[in-house]
């Protein structure tokens, strides 16, 4: 059985239907709670028979597959941490794998989850300061950024319209402020876009959380946790995200501790994927939403296929 994380469905005919898909538009690893249906799915394939053999498959990378069967391997009590279980992943399969910040987060995140499942929180998302200017034009204006907030595949927050295009900051500039009142809870999506001179955009960083490990009433992102931005050169070392929030309170959601009790129950079912509905639609209104680009932009296609 193949587990596809790519975000490309196989045709049906492809390994005489041997295949689950999971779509998650748009993000660089899949939510928290896809996670751990993907690990009882495995688990009940793998408990149904002991010939049966389970495959994952993501992009050029490997980076997503690794992320899951290291989590998957923790998980199972196969190894103590996902961080031990990565490297063995790695010494044995002699691959070096890099993942990025993102899928780095996440595997602290079912870490944390193992060790004590948190609740989850409901937060109300103030400001997003970006601190520090990335020089991504070399002449006049340094960059013309905005912001995309995405929740299960579906944008709910999008600084740029017709009535508020994106500001021009210049090197001399300090810091750049989207102000918001965004009442948000789960796995979210922070991107960053850069409207060029020709008007094309193009994306510039992004960060996936969940709110569930949002405690503080700021939570900050350095360079070095945001995908794009932790290995350009375009932006100062001293560049951070800082996400304010107006509260943050515990949610009468528990669904992340049910799940993980119940798929530690689950023995041989195999869930239907059902992640974003009807996936076809979904990936045409994320595609309107990035004007003619891929989900991914070429920026980030160049950095996961390297």
């Amino acid at each position: 059985m193949i587990w596809n994380i790519s975000e490309y469905p196989h045709p049906t005919n492809t390994f005489s239907s041997q295949t689950l898909d999971f779509i998650f538009v748009g993000y660089p690893n899949p939510p928290l709670s896809v996670i751990f249906s993907i690990f009882s799915s495995i688990q009940g394939w793998l408990k149904l028979d002991q010939d049966n053999v389970a495959l994952i498959h993501c992009q050029a990378t490997k980076g997503r597959s690794y992320m899951i069967m290291a989590s998957y391997l923790t998980w199972t009590h196969e190894y103590q941490s996902v961080i031990e279980a990565f490297r063995k992943l790695c010494s044995i399969t002699q691959q070096h794998v890099d993942l990025l910040p993102s899928q780095l987060r996440y595997m602290d995140y079912i870490q944390e989850i193992l060790n004590s499942p948190p609740q989850t929180r409901k937060i109300t998302i103030h400001k997003i300061i970006l601190d520090g200017i990335p020089i991504i034009e070399q002449e006049g204006t340094a960059v013309r950024p905005y912001l995309q907030i995405f929740r299960n595949s579906e944008l709910v927050y999008n600084s740029h319209s017709k009535d508020f295009p994106p500001v021009s900051y210049y090197q001399y500039d300090i810091s750049i402020a989207f102000d918001m009142n965004l009442e948000i809870e789960g796995d979210v999506l922070i991107r960053c876009r850069h409207l060029g001179k020709d008007n094309k955009p193009l994306t510039i960083f992004r960060a996936m959380f969940h709110t569930a490990f949002c405690k503080d009433l700021v939570v900050r992102f350095h360079k070095s946790e945001l995908d794009g931005a932790f290995n350009d050169d375009r932006f100062p070392d001293s560049f951070n995200l800082d996400v304010l929030l107006e509260k943050s309170v515990q949610s009468e959601d528990d669904s992340l501790q049910q799940l993980i009790v119940l798929n530690r129950n689950m023995n041989t079912s195999i869930p239907v994927v059902d992640l974003t509905g009807d996936d076809e639609e979904k990936k045409e209104e994320f595609k309107k939403e990035n004007d003619s680009d891929d989900d991914m932009d070429d920026y980030f296609k160049k950095l996961e296929s390297k």
